[in-house]
This record gives C-alpha cells, structure tokens and sequence, in this order.
C-alpha cells in the first residue's frame, strides 16, 4: 500500500514534467518556421561562385511571409518577419529596415486578404505570390534607388524575382513537408 500522499505527489510531478513538455513544444512549434526561414536564408547566402549564380538569390523572407501567412498564421509574429527582414538587409548589403517594413505590410495585407487563398489550388496561390513578388520587389528597388541617390541597374531586381519565384514551390514544398511534420 502506497499512501495517498505520495501518489498524489508522483502525480504532481508527472503534471509538472506534462505542463514543462507541453510549453517546450508549443514553443518549438511557434518558433521553429522561423529557424527554419533563418537557416534557408543562410544557406542561399553561400557564394557558389561569381558572375550571374550571385544574381540567383531568392527572397526567402517572402516565401517565408506567404506561405506561413496564408496556412499557419499564429506562427508567424510580427517580430519574426521583421527581423527575417533586419537579416536579409543584413547580409545583402542593402538599406537596413527597407525589406522589414515591406515584410510586415505583405504580412498584414495577406492576414487581411488571406480567405481568397486558403484551400486554393498551388496554381492560384503561386500566381498570388508571384503578383506580390514582383510588386513588392518593384516598390523595394524604388526605395533602395531613392536611398543610394541615384539610378539602379534593374538586371539584379529582375534575376532575384525570376529565382524567387521560381523557388517557391520548393520552399512552400518544404514547408508544407514541415508544417505537416511539426507544427500539426
């Protein structure tokens, strides 16, 4: 015979240790897209080598952005596309803030907007994402020419849409892979 006390106190700690899982997996579960979003931006920064491969840099923020906004949206905090954009300038080179801004307001447009992409086919939500792409990089090459005080050559702009949306459906394939695996 076990006193009533200790079950109780072997019960207690069984729900303590049940309480610290389940708070360590909704955190990995809300902040694991964006590590992952981070270790995807790290790994296309590589240099492959010169000349047109270093044009071949997709904007992986933005597929981060839409895709995570459109099926999953409570993983993805404000806080983590500002700073996915904060890196990206980062290492880019580019005018610090310009893309974080642009980030939040794709963010919030799609939150707004999102019931005319949920449960679409990958054909709509591609096309919705390659709009967005070329409108938010078209708004981004503005600002970063206003920044530098004078005209941009458009061909790097053009190489970066054209990669990023071509990439999209591999990056959304993994996501999809990953949100399936971890965050369901």
């Amino acid at each position: 015979n076990i006193p009533r006390q200790w079950k109780f106190r072997e019960w207690g700690s069984e729900l303590k240790m049940a309480t610290v899982q389940s708070v360590f997996s909704f955190t990995l579960k809300k902040v694991s897209p964006f590590l992952l979003a981070v270790f995807f931006i790290l790994l296309v920064r590589i240099p492959i080598g010169t000349g047109i491969s270093s044009y071949i840099i997709p904007m992986v923020g933005l597929m981060y952005v839409f895709y995570w906004t459109i099926n999953r949206r409570r993983v993805v905090p404000v806080w983590s596309i500002f700073f996915l954009g904060l890196l990206e300038d980062f290492i880019s080179g580019g005018p610090i803030g310009i893309l974080s801004i642009l980030l939040v307001v794709v963010h919030s447009g799609l939150d707004n907007q999102r019931r005319f992409f949920v449960n679409r086919s990958f054909l709509v939500s591609w096309t919705g994402f390659s709009i967005i792409c070329i409108g938010i990089s078209v708004i981004y090459w503005f600002l970063e020419a206003f920044h530098f005080g004078g005209f941009l050559s458009p061909t790097p702009l053009m190489f970066k849409v054209f990669s990023t949306i071509i990439f999209y459906p591999i990056f959304g394939w993994i996501f999809g892979k990953y949100d399936r695996a971890v965050i369901r």
